[in-house]
């Protein structure tokens, strides 16, 4: 009789050890919450962006689309606003003269705006820090707020290289018909370069 109690006593505490592992208690349930918690807990994106460089902070403080109904579809201009104030006025003219800055069509997840950025409109820096890359978005089907902005930005001094690859949901981004006065204004009085 003690040998079937004993039995019985040793079946129940594996019945409920085993049970506790089925993925709503105990360890292994936890950890497959935490997992989808992390994966649902990414950072998002968000403006101002900031890029260490050797000479200072640089922003990446806001994009512009200015999206245009075509015919059959959408297209338009992407302006890439940098935003210099951060460092000192010096700074600023020795990084403009010293440093290469390059964007280039990123590989992010999502669907990418297809920008083209063979041609582009480069601004200088202004007194207000403010530096601006335009660029003509190709026609696409679905206005640009169904799509992602995806960069790769290359910055270049010499030897040191600085080369953040970001995917920005176009949501994030000031979409409209026009660009705001004072970004109109300097992509007017613009140049290709």
């Amino acid at each position: 009789m003690k040998r079937i109690t004993a039995f019985l006593l040793m079946l129940s505490f594996c019945v409920c050890f085993t049970g506790c592992g089925d993925g709503s208690t105990g360890e292994s349930g936890n950890t497959d919450s935490m997992n989808s918690d992390n994966n649902t807990d990414e950072e998002e994106f968000s403006f101002p962006y900031d890029i260490e460089t050797d000479d200072g902070l640089l922003q990446l403080s806001n994009i512009y689309l200015m999206q245009e109904k075509t015919e059959h579809g959408y297209e338009g201009i992407m302006a890439v606003e940098f935003d210099f104030s951060n460092m000192e006025s010096d700074d600023w003219y020795w990084f403009d003269k010293d440093h290469l800055i390059q964007i280039f069509q990123g590989y992010g997840a999502g669907t990418p705006l297809p920008i083209h950025t063979i041609n582009k409109k480069e601004s200088e820096i202004g007194s207000d820090g403010k530096k601006y890359f335009f660029y003509q978005v190709d026609e696409t089907r679905e206005a640009f707020s169904e799509f992602d902005v995806q960069l790769n930005i290359y910055i270049s001094k010499s030897y040191k290289e600085y080369n953040p690859e970001i995917n920005i949901p176009s949501t994030e981004c000031e979409i409209s018909e026009t660009f705001p006065e004072e970004v109109q204004s300097i992509f007017d009085t613009s140049f290709w370069k």
